[in-house]
């Protein structure tokens, strides 16, 4: 029985050790006006730390008891609040004069998007990958037609993404880092919405997977990402985990980076 468990462990550190581990230093300044030669439009929101009553006025008023997404914020036009609510792939606007309600799905319009691979590092057991990207919508913001109020309003939302990834004998365990930042240009970040997940392959569990937002009503916005995965072996297995993260400040300015590790454990899967 000893000699079978220090053959599976000596198998696994020949497994997990065999390539010498490169850090991965992707870290690159993006900016998506002047990718896409766009000048930015926004509008002063307040979040619903610093609008609580408002909102709640604008949702209780509308009927809107429940709803899917993130309540984004609060803006003000003439004798309008009209408040913004994230539902991923559209924002769900509420327009209110303090007596009637206005309801629009609102479909945010791609201005440009950009891919940006990263040399993988390859080895004979795994391929580590990462690659990022940036896509940059412009929402318009419905006036009701029947009020007095007149004008256009626009704002601009950002979404920043990486994805990483060991790549294991064709299978892959891959964290996708993402944040949506809505902007007040020159200002601070209004809103950070994280859409971040993770995807196992076959024979690993993942242990942990946390993910969270900082940086909003600041001028710099942040989305953190950590992933750990475990062989499904006992009692020595091998694990690999990433930690990553994507940001953007009140101008746009964008980075990201990502750090992975491997090791060997004396546990059974995820549990010493």
């Amino acid at each position: 029985m000893v000699a079978l468990v220090v053959c599976v462990v000596v198998a696994l550190l020949v497994y997990v050790s065999s390539t010498e581990q490169v850090p991965v230093d992707t870290q690159t300044r993006i900016n998506p006006y002047d990718l896409f030669d766009i000048k930015p439009k926004t509008v002063d929101l307040k979040g619903y730390d610093e609008a609580k009553g408002i909102i709640d006025t604008i949702l209780d008023a509308s009927g809107l008891e429940t709803f899917d997404g993130e309540i984004v914020g609060v803006l003000e036009h003439g004798d309008l609040k009209i408040l913004l609510i994230d539902q991923e792939n559209t924002v769900l606007e509420v327009a209110w004069d303090g007596t009637n309600t206005w309801t629009y799905t609102l479909i945010p319009e791609l201005l440009g998007s950009k891919e940006y691979p990263i040399s993988a590092n390859h080895s004979e057991k795994y391929i580590f990958g990462p690659k990022r990207g940036i896509e940059l919508y412009r929402l318009k913001i419905q006036i009701p037609a029947d009020t007095s109020d007149v004008g256009v309003l626009y704002m601009d939302i950002y979404d920043v993404w990486r994805e990483d990834w060991w790549e294991i004998n064709g299978g892959k365990n891959l964290l996708h880092t993402e944040g949506r930042f809505y902007i007040n240009y020159g200002n601070e970040v209004e809103k950070v919405i994280d859409y971040s997940y993770i995807k196992t392959m076959f024979g690993f569990a993942n242990c942990t997977f946390e993910h969270s937002t900082i940086g909003e009503g600041t001028c710099a916005g942040e989305v953190d990402t950590y992933a750990l995965w475990a062989l499904y072996d006992c009692p020595v297995t091998a694990k690999f985990s990433v930690d990553a993260w994507v940001s953007t400040d009140c101008w746009l300015n964008t980075d990201d980076d990502a750090h992975h590790d491997k090791w060997v454990a004396i546990s059974c899967g995820c549990y010493v």
